[in-house]
């Protein structure tokens, strides 16, 4: 638990505590060089991250974490008062596995830093994003459809990631070209052209996929 707030760091810890199965052992770290130390001296299942720190942005262990071998496969979880959409799209360009603003309630909280713990899953099974009747293996773009699997493109998968990661939650077309495309210039239709394909490879399910007009576009739960 990286978070140079004592209270706040404190109170995750809590939150952490009270998983009742399995059991969750945390570690405090104060700073980015105390994090640091931290997981060089130790095996950890995630990273929860604030960006707002004493000696830095998180953002830079996060990149630290990500081109190391050893612990570039970590989750990490940012939990920041940085929440304005571009510092959002910094921290998942970043390497962040998901980016949940503060303040959040603990239900939230469990709820993402679980998804991204399942996301990261290194047992040998596939790690597959969703729930049953609606899979996606993003590392392969394999999508488990009722029984059937369809085979998605890198930027299909990429954008259905986005929405079974944060289902009901709307998302603007600019955070999602940002996403998956980077700054770079891209066609004009190309996010509606992958998404027109993706409602198609859906079959029953495309309705789940909205167009929210003047906002955005959302995957229902």
């Amino acid at each position: 638990m990286v978070d140079d707030d004592p209270p706040n760091n404190d109170l995750i810890r809590l939150w952490l505590s009270g998983i009742p199965a399995p059991a969750v052992d945390s570690v405090p770290a104060l700073s980015l060089a105390a994090a640091r130390r931290e997981l060089a001296r130790a095996s950890f299942d995630a990273v929860i991250l604030d960006r707002i720190l004493g000696d830095g942005d998180g953002v830079e262990l996060l990149r630290s974490i990500r081109s190391n071998k050893e612990t570039r496969d970590l989750p990490v979880l940012i939990l920041s008062g940085r929440k304005a959409e571009h510092e959002v799209i910094s921290g998942l360009r970043n390497g962040a596995d998901d980016y949940l603003a503060k303040p959040c309630t603990m239900e939230m909280f469990r709820a993402r830093l679980f998804a991204a713990l399942r996301l990261n899953r290194t047992d040998g099974r596939p790690a597959l994003l969703g729930r049953p009747g609606l899979q996606l293996d993003a590392a392969d773009g394999r999508l488990f459809i009722d029984g059937r699997v369809e085979h998605l493109e890198r930027k299909e998968a990429e954008i259905l990631a986005i929405f079974l990661r944060r289902p009901g939650v709307i998302h603007s077309a600019a955070f999602i070209h940002e996403t998956v495309w980077g700054q770079g210039e891209s066609p004009r239709n190309t996010l509606e052209s992958r998404l027109c394909t993706l409602r198609r490879k859906l079959g029953d399910r495309a309705s789940r996929l909205e167009t929210i007009r003047g906002c955005g576009y959302r995957l229902l739960p």
